[in-house]
């Protein structure tokens, strides 16, 4: 994501920020007291940790390929198909008058108010969702008590700002490689799928090594 460079943007990039920081925030202690009230054995453990990632990685790549969204549309035009076509659909722009311009000006004027504070959710919903920094986190937090890991997770959320930051800073930076975003992503996705892969293969390997089954 990256902003301009006039005041307001400015407060919106640092309304994300700060957001993105909370979020991690509460990935972090959730993890840590994942680690705390819940004794779960090596294996599970690493187990699940390779089933999630390879979960992630491949929601990553339906994401950024478009994939998860033709499904849908495959599923919706069928559920259209079956209900039938409901007659004509009118058009909602076609009956509004001229006065719908006071009105759509008042419902901008609102949403510009409240705009700070869905950057700031947009924010925090980034850092609290688990993705690529999953893998980072657990084995960090999982075996810590609750203050080493909110220390640990400030030092993280501040040092890992740092894209963010670039990108507020440097908003045509980003846009003129924004088109190799894409395999970027893939690639990210692609080495989630593989630790994964990994996890589970090696600790399955470890137990039993080969000829102990």
């Amino acid at each position: 994501m990256s902003f301009g460079v006039s005041s307001e943007s400015k407060i919106r990039g640092l309304n994300f920020i700060l957001g993105r920081i909370v979020g991690l925030v509460f990935l972090g202690l959730a993890i840590a007291a994942l680690g705390l009230f819940a004794d779960i054995p090596p294996l599970y453990f690493v187990i699940t940790f390779g089933v999630l990632s390879i979960l992630f990685g491949f929601i990553v790549i339906s994401q950024v390929t478009g994939l998860g969204d033709r499904i849908v549309n495959v599923f919706r035009s069928k559920k259209q198909t079956v209900e039938g076509n409901p007659g004509h659909s009118p058009n909602p722009g076609k009956h509004h008058g001229k006065g719908e311009c006071k009105g759509g000006m008042k419902e901008g004027h609102k949403m510009r108010k409240f705009k700070n504070s869905y950057v700031f959710a947009l924010g925090v919903a980034r850092g609290a969702t688990p993705c690529l920094k999953i893998m980072i986190l657990v084995p960090l937090l999982v075996s810590v008590d609750i203050l080493l890991a909110l220390a640990m997770i400030l030092v993280y959320a501040l040092t890992s700002t740092v894209y963010p930051v670039i990108g507020f800073l440097s908003g045509s930076l980003l846009r003129s490689v924004e088109k190799h975003a894409l395999y970027v992503r893939v690639a990210a996705a692609l080495i989630l799928v593989g630790v994964g892969v990994y996890s589970i293969i090696n600790v399955l390997t470890t137990l039993h090594p080969a000829g102990g089954f």
